[in-house]
């Protein structure tokens, strides 16, 4: 496991699609794959070359998000399901802290 700041990393994972969906053109080509009655299918390639995912496709039905499919860099797809969106919701800090189990490495990066 790596640990490092959050901060300013944002723009090199898809978290910065969904927190930052106004500069998504800045760092992505913008592909239309499906276009269906009320599915949208949109794909999102990154820019930069060290991201450590080779795309992103998002998923809207009736004009929501409803997923997000993640294809990273060793071929792995990663599948979200989103449901029950509410936005300008505050959340606390606590709910997003980990604890690794036992046996795992951990390596501090700085950067």
């Amino acid at each position: 496991m790596t640990v490092r700041p959050a901060r300013g990393q944002a723009t090199q994972t898809p978290l910065q699609i969904l927190d930052e969906p106004e500069t998504v053109d800045q760092h992505y080509t913008i592909e239309l794959l499906t276009e269906r009655e009320d599915v949208v299918e949109i794909q999102l390639t990154p820019l930069a070359n060290d991201t450590g995912f080779k795309y992103v496709i998002l998923i809207f039905e009736a004009d929501e998000l409803s997923g997000m499919e993640i294809y990273d860099s060793f071929d792995h797809y990663n599948s979200l399901t989103f449901n029950d969106i509410k936005l300008g919701v505050e959340l606390d800090n606590e709910r997003f802290s980990f604890v690794p189990p036992e046996g795992i490495d951990i390596i501090h990066a700085t950067e």
